[in-house]
């Protein structure tokens, strides 16, 4: 089953499906660049229009979320293989869940990068995608989860971990993980200059940003003029808009969630 959201005003490529949380695929232009020899892109992410593809073949973006798949306890094959065989396409991992893998400065870890790179290569194998998540609110000085010195090494983790990750292409990256969320929100604005550090290293990387509950659907499965606007900030390409690939919204935690999800997708406006 496909699942589409078609908003008024806002870029017409933007259609929506189903990942790790939520997600929105768009059409994006690739930079053309030939693989190198030591590249397989037998688990290559891309989009075209409204298609989602893995490997080239298109595929429904159905995932799960593994937190802490970064740190010090991997998840183990068996499940891995499970998830694929259930046809999981997607696993999103933090990349600070209870053990960040970079550094005050934004550098990598040696640990972090190496953890990294094995989960990449295990999902790869699979045929899966990780959506990783590069940042999460309150991660600044005098915010709840600091970790980094100032702004500007948070933007340096990002510029690290792209470039760490140029060759290897079945990963997206959500930017910063319910971006509006109180602990440490960030604007549209300003997750604009951490999606520009990306496309400047690595132009094909698909690149998204989720929101929390209610940012861009509502709790009654609607789109008001408020959540109207966050959408046409996070998909379009405008000053002070985010120009995501992908629309990545986090729907209200209700006691009717599951079989709610379809009619919230499925709402126009």
């Amino acid at each position: 089953m496909s699942l589409t959201l078609r908003p008024r005003r806002v870029p017409a490529q933007v259609a929506l499906g189903i990942a790790a949380g939520l997600i929105a695929v768009s059409t994006v232009a690739m930079d053309g660049r030939a693989p190198s020899a030591a590249q397989d892109n037998s688990a290559a992410v891309t989009v075209s229009g409204r298609g989602f593809h893995v490997g080239g073949r298109q595929a429904f973006p159905l995932g799960v979320s593994l937190f802490d798949a970064l740190g010090a306890t991997p998840p183990r094959d068996q499940d891995l293989d499970t998830l694929r065989q259930w046809g999981v396409t997607i696993v999103r991992v933090w990349a600070h869940w209870s053990e960040p893998i970079y550094q005050a400065d934004g550098a990598l870890t040696a640990q972090g990068h190496a953890r990294l790179l094995a989960l990449i290569e295990r999902l790869r194998r699979r045929g899966l995608v990780l959506e990783l998540v590069l940042l999460r609110p309150g991660q600044l000085p005098g915010q709840r989860f600091a970790i980094f010195a100032t702004e500007g090494a948070r933007v340096r983790a990002v510029q690290q971990m792209t470039r760490t990750l140029r060759d290897h292409r079945n990963v997206v990256f959500d930017l910063y993980n319910e971006h509006d969320h109180s602990d440490g929100p960030i604007s549209h604005a300003g997750a604009r200059v951490l999606r520009d550090a990306v496309k400047a290293i690595d132009p094909a990387r698909l690149v998204t940003i989720s929101s929390a509950g209610g940012h861009l659907i509502n709790a009654a499965g609607q789109v008001g003029k408020d959540e109207e606007r966050n959408l046409r900030e996070e998909a379009g390409t405008g000053p002070g808009e985010v120009a995501v690939d992908i629309v990545a919204p986090h729907l209200q935690r209700s006691d009717d969630w599951a079989p709610a999800t379809a009619a919230r997708l499925l709402v126009s406006w």
